[in-house]
């Protein structure tokens, strides 16, 4: 009923008028693992949800960043519009859990220690762990506010672009069939 920003909008309609129960499951839009500030769709959730109303509740995906993180590596491999995309082309298998599936991992988002080691880490065996060092020397240059306006649309590895969800499923039922998922999930409840 909602997505992304509108979410909100559809949870206080509900809250107000009281004839339908709501559950919401959000992106934390956390970027890294031990992230904790969550993205803004799910605050207003869960400040919207404050005063615990009995018909709404909500659920944040945190151990991933984004619902597209979801996705099965084999649906981006075999999407033939996904399949050129360095990630695939070059085999580089990393924990996908934290990766904006959209935008790739921002420079911007990687002044905190944390951040940074956590990616560096992530990414050490590839090629791009040679973008680290001069990133590393910045973050230690530069303030907060000046790191992250300098490095605001930079990335140090690209997204999938804003149509991975939809590209992925329109590909899921052939790589994954109902009847597949249905003996998981019943196999799982067991």
């Amino acid at each position: 009923m909602g997505g992304g920003n509108t979410t909100n909008n559809v949870i206080e309609y509900e809250k107000k008028l009281k004839q339908h129960f709501v559950f919401s499951v959000a992106d934390s839009d956390f970027h890294f693992q031990g992230d904790n500030h969550l993205g803004e769709t799910a605050k207003k959730i869960q400040d919207s949800l404050a005063d615990n109303p009995f018909n709404c509740d909500f659920y944040v995906m945190n151990r991933v960043c984004e619902v597209e993180n979801l996705i099965p590596y084999e649906c981006l491999w075999k999407n033939n519009n996904l399949r050129n995309h360095c990630i695939i082309t070059n085999h580089r298998k990393f924990d996908m859990s934290f990766f904006d599936m959209k935008d790739g991992v921002h420079i911007q988002y990687l002044y905190s220690d944390t951040a940074f080691n956590y990616w560096k880490s992530e990414l050490a065996n590839h090629v791009l762990a040679n973008k680290f060092k001069p990133i590393n020397k910045e973050r230690k240059r530069r303030t907060k506010e000046s790191f992250r306006k300098n490095y605001k649309d930079q990335v140090v590895i690209q997204g999938f672009g804003v149509h991975i969800l939809a590209e992925s499923l329109k590909l899921l039922p052939q790589i994954h069939p109902v009847e597949y998922f249905l003996e998981y999930a019943w196999i799982q409840s067991v």
